[in-house]
């Protein structure tokens, strides 16, 4: 959960609309040192197939998917290229 006025911040800045949109939100949030809380979500069982995570190959090709996103966000952090929000 993030306040009403960092995510005003951010919303404009997210390039990602598929599995991965978590991954970048969380990245967006530590690299702008925004404060967040996580809550802890119950799940009741599934109905039915999950599209990402009943296919292995697909939940293989996210995951790298993720971790290629994170690894670039190091580096443009890194060397200070990271696009600052909009204001």
């Amino acid at each position: 959960m993030i306040s009403r006025g960092a995510y005003e911040k951010m919303r404009d800045n997210f390039t990602i609309g598929d599995s991965r949109f978590n991954a970048e939100f969380i990245l967006r949030l530590v690299t702008m040192k925004v404060s967040f809380i996580e809550i802890p979500v119950h799940y009741i069982k599934r109905v039915g197939r999950s599209g990402v995570t009943g296919n292995k190959m697909v939940a293989l090709i996210v995951g790298f998917g993720m971790m290629a996103l994170i690894t670039k966000t190091f580096f443009l952090k890194m060397f200070n290229k990271l696009d600052t929000p909009r204001k």
